[in-house]
Protein backbone atom coordinates (compact mmCIF):
# COMPACT_ATOMS: atom_id res chain seq x y z
CA UNK A 1 0.00 0.00 0.00
CA UNK A 2 1.28 3.38 -1.16
CA UNK A 3 0.37 6.64 1.29
CA UNK A 4 1.12 10.14 0.11
CA UNK A 5 0.47 13.34 1.51
CA UNK A 6 -0.50 16.78 -0.93
CA UNK A 7 1.53 19.15 0.48
CA UNK A 8 1.45 23.00 -1.19
CA UNK A 9 3.13 25.64 0.45
CA UNK A 10 3.10 25.28 4.32
CA UNK A 11 -0.41 23.76 3.82
CA UNK A 12 -1.14 20.06 3.80
CA UNK A 13 -4.29 18.77 1.52
CA UNK A 14 -6.44 15.79 1.80
CA UNK A 15 -9.12 14.41 -0.30
CA UNK A 16 -12.92 14.95 -0.64
CA UNK A 17 -14.25 12.35 -3.21
CA UNK A 18 -17.60 12.21 -4.29
CA UNK A 19 -18.71 9.65 -6.86
CA UNK A 20 -21.46 8.76 -8.85
CA UNK A 21 -23.85 11.91 -9.03
CA UNK A 22 -26.03 10.64 -11.90
CA UNK A 23 -28.63 13.39 -13.81
CA UNK A 24 -30.35 13.78 -17.19
CA UNK A 25 -29.45 16.44 -19.18
CA UNK A 26 -29.37 17.93 -22.74
CA UNK A 27 -26.20 18.43 -24.01
CA UNK A 28 -24.19 17.76 -26.94
CA UNK A 29 -23.21 18.85 -30.50
CA UNK A 30 -26.26 16.76 -32.50
CA UNK A 31 -29.70 18.19 -32.36
CA UNK A 32 -30.72 14.65 -31.08
CA UNK A 33 -28.92 15.29 -27.72
CA UNK A 34 -30.34 18.54 -27.50
CA UNK A 35 -33.77 17.64 -28.02
CA UNK A 36 -33.85 14.06 -26.45
CA UNK A 37 -31.34 14.06 -23.94
CA UNK A 38 -28.96 11.74 -22.04
CA UNK A 39 -27.79 10.20 -18.85
CA UNK A 40 -24.56 12.02 -17.21
CA UNK A 41 -22.30 10.39 -14.48
CA UNK A 42 -19.93 12.95 -12.60
CA UNK A 43 -17.35 12.08 -9.88
CA UNK A 44 -15.66 14.98 -7.91
CA UNK A 45 -12.56 15.11 -6.39
CA UNK A 46 -11.61 18.02 -3.34
CA UNK A 47 -7.98 18.91 -2.60
CA UNK A 48 -8.42 21.04 0.85
CA UNK A 49 -7.02 21.06 4.58
CA UNK A 50 -8.69 18.77 6.34
CA UNK A 51 -6.51 19.15 9.75
CA UNK A 52 -9.08 21.03 11.43
CA UNK A 53 -12.36 19.16 10.71
CA UNK A 54 -10.40 15.95 11.82
CA UNK A 55 -10.04 17.51 14.86
CA UNK A 56 -13.31 19.23 15.49
CA UNK A 57 -15.86 16.89 14.04
CA UNK A 58 -17.85 20.11 12.64
CA UNK A 59 -19.17 20.44 9.32
CA UNK A 60 -18.18 24.23 9.26
CA UNK A 61 -14.59 22.91 9.40
CA UNK A 62 -14.86 21.35 6.06
CA UNK A 63 -17.43 20.96 2.59
CA UNK A 64 -20.85 19.93 3.05
CA UNK A 65 -21.06 17.04 0.48
CA UNK A 66 -24.53 17.69 -0.02
CA UNK A 67 -23.68 21.28 -1.06
CA UNK A 68 -21.23 20.20 -3.83
CA UNK A 69 -24.29 17.74 -4.90
CA UNK A 70 -26.43 20.17 -5.43
CA UNK A 71 -24.28 22.21 -7.44
CA UNK A 72 -23.41 19.92 -9.75
CA UNK A 73 -26.46 18.91 -10.28
CA UNK A 74 -27.36 22.54 -10.92
CA UNK A 75 -24.73 23.34 -12.92
CA UNK A 76 -25.78 19.52 -15.18
CA UNK A 77 -29.79 19.71 -15.25
CA UNK A 78 -30.42 23.53 -15.77
CA UNK A 79 -27.53 24.70 -18.22
CA UNK A 80 -27.04 23.42 -21.87
CA UNK A 81 -23.68 22.32 -23.30
CA UNK A 82 -22.31 21.08 -26.73
CA UNK A 83 -19.25 20.24 -25.33
CA UNK A 84 -18.99 17.85 -22.23
CA UNK A 85 -15.62 19.94 -21.50
CA UNK A 86 -17.06 23.10 -21.15
CA UNK A 87 -19.55 21.51 -18.55
CA UNK A 88 -16.55 20.09 -16.08
CA UNK A 89 -14.90 23.21 -16.94
CA UNK A 90 -17.67 25.94 -15.82
CA UNK A 91 -18.60 22.54 -12.41
CA UNK A 92 -14.90 23.31 -11.11
CA UNK A 93 -14.67 27.02 -11.43
CA UNK A 94 -18.29 27.05 -9.85
CA UNK A 95 -16.86 24.93 -6.88
CA UNK A 96 -13.65 27.26 -6.85
CA UNK A 97 -15.43 30.13 -6.46
CA UNK A 98 -17.79 29.11 -4.12
CA UNK A 99 -16.19 27.35 -1.57
CA UNK A 100 -13.16 29.03 0.01
CA UNK A 101 -11.34 26.00 1.91
CA UNK A 102 -11.06 23.89 -1.60
CA UNK A 103 -7.88 24.66 -3.63
CA UNK A 104 -8.06 22.15 -6.31
CA UNK A 105 -10.97 20.40 -7.98
CA UNK A 106 -11.17 17.42 -10.06
CA UNK A 107 -13.93 17.08 -12.15
CA UNK A 108 -14.86 13.19 -14.64
CA UNK A 109 -17.94 13.22 -16.54
CA UNK A 110 -19.00 10.01 -18.05
CA UNK A 111 -21.42 10.16 -21.02
CA UNK A 112 -22.39 6.45 -21.57
CA UNK A 113 -24.57 6.88 -24.53
CA UNK A 114 -22.32 9.09 -26.52
CA UNK A 115 -23.58 8.58 -30.25
CA UNK A 116 -20.17 7.77 -31.92
CA UNK A 117 -21.32 4.87 -34.13
CA UNK A 118 -20.13 1.89 -31.70
CA UNK A 119 -20.37 0.20 -28.61
CA UNK A 120 -18.18 1.69 -25.96
CA UNK A 121 -18.69 2.21 -22.09
CA UNK A 122 -18.30 5.61 -21.93
CA UNK A 123 -17.29 8.84 -23.32
CA UNK A 124 -15.49 11.14 -21.07
CA UNK A 125 -13.84 14.23 -19.74
CA UNK A 126 -11.14 15.00 -16.67
CA UNK A 127 -11.06 18.33 -16.08
CA UNK A 128 -8.39 20.02 -12.96
CA UNK A 129 -8.36 22.99 -11.93
CA UNK A 130 -6.98 25.06 -8.77
CA UNK A 131 -6.50 28.17 -7.13
CA UNK A 132 -3.54 30.15 -7.80
CA UNK A 133 -1.26 30.84 -5.07
CA UNK A 134 0.27 34.19 -4.42
CA UNK A 135 3.32 34.87 -6.42
CA UNK A 136 6.02 37.06 -5.07
CA UNK A 137 4.60 39.98 -5.78
CA UNK A 138 1.66 39.50 -3.41
CA UNK A 139 -0.68 39.30 -6.06
CA UNK A 140 -3.36 36.59 -6.34
CA UNK A 141 -4.93 35.25 -9.51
Amino acid sequence: MIWYIIVRGDEVLDRIIIKGIDFYGFHGVSQAEQELGQRFTVDVELELPLNKAGKSDQLQDTVNYCEIYSLIKEIGQQKRYALIEAMASDMAESILKGFDLVKKVDIYIKKPHAPIGGVIEYAGVWISREKMRNTECGMQN
